[in-house]
């Protein structure tokens, strides 16, 4: 069965790889086809780590296209569930796939960016002692991204790939609304919600937001909108990864037929 989920995961790695790629190309050839004269009076440095905050954000697009495994083959479930196999090893299978997509996905990006980056005048890598730990942390966060959709949506009948899509409109509103003045009450479901907000976890190892101006955050007395350290974040993310796809597979395998 994992078969199928191969075959839907590698057209979906297909298209995103080959758009990331081709767009890189273009970045890089338009920037060589300024004349010699025009040139750059300041450049930019760079921590290398930022590949990986980039690589992060773009995969959760990819992510996005593949969500939603489990739901999207609602309609098959009969014959699914005829063949003498396990349904959470189907479940899993399924999301293994998945998984090795984004991971793939997230590098190429990563590669991209970096071949980007390197030549383009603005802009100079530096090096970043801190660029292991981004790698971890943003390599989370499209799975993380991954399981919770996936949660959401294996055990009912909605259309899995409206949900992947309406998940982005959800997380940036509570993104959002973090950085608006709330009631005490709203104020507080919103923090418990963003805990499950993979947009909330771009932040820097300082604790600055990636997404969102530091400086409207710092007038709300944090920088941090998920009040954890950033190691418990980051292992954090990866626990709702794991959380999700094992609800996601009891959920699933509950259904109705």
């Amino acid at each position: 069965m994992a078969y199928v989920e191969i075959l839907f995961a590698r057209k979906m790695f297909l298209w995103f790889a080959s758009i990331v790629v081709i767009a890189g190309i273009l970045i890089v050839a338009g920037a060589m086809s300024f004349p010699d004269h025009v040139h750059v009076s300041k450049t930019v440095g760079m921590p290398f780590g930022s590949v990986f905050s980039i690589a992060g954000y773009a995969t959760c697009i990819m992510t996005t296209m593949i969500a939603a495994t489990l739901n999207r083959d609602r309609e098959h479930l009969p014959y699914m569930w005829s063949r003498p196999v396990p349904r959470e090893r189907i479940a899993l299978g399924y999301m293994l796939v998945d998984a090795v997509t984004i991971v793939t996905a997230f590098f190429v990006v990563a590669a991209t960016a970096t071949f980007v980056l390197e030549n383009l005048s603005a802009f100079r890598l530096t090096p970043d002692p801190d660029a292991a730990t981004g790698l971890l942390r943003y390599l989370a966060l499209p799975l993380m991204w991954y399981a919770v959709v996936e949660a959401a949506t294996s055990w009912n009948s909605l259309k899995g790939s409206a949900v992947a899509g309406l998940a982005w409109a959800v997380f940036w509103i509570l993104l959002g609304a973090s950085a608006v003045r709330l009631p005490v009450v709203l104020s507080a479901i919103v923090g418990v919600l963003n805990i499950f907000n993979p947009l909330a976890y771009f932040v820097t190892r300082h604790g600055n937001s990636v997404l969102v101006d530091p400086v409207t955050l710092s007038k709300l007395g944090s920088q941090s909108i998920v009040p954890f350290s950033y190691g418990v974040q980051t292992v954090l993310a990866y626990a709702i990864f794991f959380t999700g796809c094992t609800i996601a597979t009891f959920a699933w395998r509950r259904m109705e037929a």
